[in-house]
């Protein structure tokens, strides 16, 4: 590993025509992998780099260089156009290639692409070392073994330009052209595409439980819409129980899950009704699954994805399966503190619930554990905010509606008040139905920015950015996750997520599970995911605030220096490269 230097000059440096081989480093997860890239100093005449890539049996020959969707400003341009980085080079040092798959191994190397007025070349002097292969798979360590940790993310961002290409070159294929008609409609490539790999491995677990008749499955579950789900529930019947929960209601009583759950009861699925008094702040919010052989807990899914179209589509969603024994019987004994609490206590929430959540309970030998809610006296949050207080590099977060106080939000904002020098970067979705005035919060540069959906997905991008295709707006709940990552590459890299939304109100009235898992590998992967949303999403709200001054690539040949000397893209890019 390499000594970590600060790539923030002291004075403005000159640039070099050879320099030393630069830092490159590429980190990933099933659906993504990002590059970054550092140099000793700028590069002269340097306005951009091709980074190539070298996927699965490819020779180094046939390596081809990532495409870019951004042309040189005043350049003609045809519609949905995308050169090679050669010719539209990448002016960042941070890079991200989403059109890898899941199975795929790949690395990557960086050319600086050099302009001398009139035309552009590479500058082999310049080229990086190529970096290890990356696979882009979980339940991986970081030397390619086995792990118990399987992350899975959907790709539910709607407003993205592969969702908005592949909405219209497939128009023909789909079951509507609505939003709501893709994802509510039988599978389709649309609908595949939002999923990533999230709806077919959750899918594919199912598959197996109804394949084998030794296998049951135990499910604690706050929404069930989702019709594969339904119907791959009825056709395990009796080897499915479920802890059912009545969903967002309103009002006393209410059932948001009363068609689904008359369905799998007639199928002879074992359903717990837990419809809970919502009027005393209370949500069965659990989304957990374990998988049992022949009675024995093997392995449990959880994360923060509904079992609706909208959240394993068309929201922001992970979900984590892991292969622990010991984990998996702690979710089952939970299971069953919730069948008794539905049985004996009306409206739920009894005594022995809260006394069987009083603790934590570890599953690895590093400390790994579990919180489940509800509990008392905030014991959960005071856990997490002792891992915040000690990060020492970094802290990385997707948020959905923690509440206005007294969140881990609120502790993160006093943290980097405190510890000014921690990258920290994240996204807060704000329930759209609440009274919040600005929906999104970003973290950014230290301070918080709130944006409404205009700020976000404005209508005059198109017109202003004409490289892009129109997309899709919409006030929905577009971040569903909840997942915190606190330094990801340093020696104490942790996980937090569940279906938890990081608040007073999940740790006290909620069913909920907050897991908190050190590992290394786990966390880059978390890491990848949350940055490439949070890229995404401040993206267009920095076009939507400079719209006037950004419509393409610079022809500057300063423009390396101008990048080098900037010190909030260093700190991202000492985030990456360290």
């Amino acid at each position: 590993m390499s000594k970590k230097v600060s790539l923030v000059p002291a004075a403005t440096p000159e640039p070099k025509t050879q320099l030393a081989k630069p830092f490159i480093r590429a980190v990933g997860n099933n659906d993504q992998i990002i590059i970054a890239w550092r140099y000793e100093g700028a590069i002269k005449d340097c306005i951009g780099f091709a980074v190539y890539r070298q996927m699965n049996n490819e020779t180094e020959a046939e390596a081809d260089a990532l495409p870019n969707r951004i042309g040189f400003a005043g350049e003609p341009f045809r519609k949905g156009e995308q050169r090679p980085s050669f010719e539209w080079p990448i002016q960042r040092f941070v890079w991200t290639d989403f059109s890898i798959s899941h199975g795929d191994k790949a690395r990557y190397k960086v050319v600086p692409i050099l302009y001398d007025g009139i035309q552009l070349r590479k500058d082999t002097d310049n080229t990086s070392d190529w970096t290890p292969y990356i696979f882009a798979d979980t339940g991986i360590d970081l030397e390619g073994g086995k792990s118990p940790y399987h992350a899975y993310f959907n790709r539910g961002v709607v407003s993205s330009q592969f969702f908005s290409r592949m909405r219209e070159s497939l128009a023909d294929e789909l079951p509507g052209t609505t939003l709501a008609a893709i994802i509510n409609g039988d599978n389709n490539r649309v609908r595949d595409f939002l999923g990533g790999f999230l709806d077919n491995r959750l899918f594919g677990l199912l598959d197996q439980v109804i394949s084998d008749e030794e296998i049951t499955v135990y499910s604690a579950l706050y929404e069930l819409h989702q019709e594969d789900f339904v119907a791959k529930l009825c056709q395990i019947g009796a080897r499915a129980n479920i802890v059912l929960a009545n969903g967002a209601a309103k009002k006393k009583g209410e059932d948001k899950n009363e068609d689904s759950r008359k369905r799998i009861k007639q199928a002879q699925v074992n359903v717990y009704d837990r419809i809970v008094d919502v009027t005393q702040k209370h949500f069965a919010h659990n989304k957990f699954i374990v998988i049992c052989k022949n009675g024995k807990p093997l392995k449990v899914w959880t994360g923060s994805t509904n079992i609706t179209s909208g959240g394993m589509f068309a929201q922001v969603n992970n979900a984590i399966l892991i292969e622990n024994e010991t984990l998996a019987k702690i979710y089952m004994d939970e299971w069953l503190a919730l069948v008794d609490d539905t049985q004996n206590n009306a409206s739920g929430y009894g005594q022995a619930l809260y006394d069987h959540n009083k603790n934590a309970k570890t599953f690895t030998n590093n400390g790994s554990r579990v919180w489940f809610s509800p509990t008392r006296d905030f014991k959960d949050l005071e856990d997490v905010e002792l891992i915040l207080e000690g990060a020492k590099q970094s802290v990385l977060f997707l948020m959905f509606n923690p509440g206005p106080a007294n969140t881990f939000f609120n502790y993160i904002q006093d943290l980097q008040a405190r510890k000014s020098k921690l990258f920290i970067h994240g996204i807060i979705n704000q329930d759209p139905g609440a009274s919040m005035h600005k929906p999104l919060i970003f973290f950014h540069k230290g301070q918080k920015i709130e944006a409404d959906w205009d700020a976000i997905l404005p209508k005059s991008i198109p017109e202003a950015f004409a490289f892009w295709y129109k997309e899709i707006t919409a006030g929905l709940v577009t971040i569903h996750s909840k997942v915190l990552v606190v330094d990801p590459f340093g020696d104490k890299p942790y996980v937090i997520t569940g279906s938890h939304n990081f608040g007073p109100k999940a740790s006290k009235t909620n069913d909920e599970n907050l897991l908190i898992i050190q590992d290394a590998s786990l966390a880059a992967q978390y890491a990848v995911n949350i940055m490439a949303v949070y890229d995404h999403y401040r993206w267009r709200y920095s076009l939507f605030n400079q719209v006037s001054s950004f419509s393409g690539l610079t022809r500057d040949r300063e423009w390396m220096t101008d990048y080098m000397t900037d010190p909030i893209r260093m700190k991202e890019l000492d985030f990456w490269i360290h």
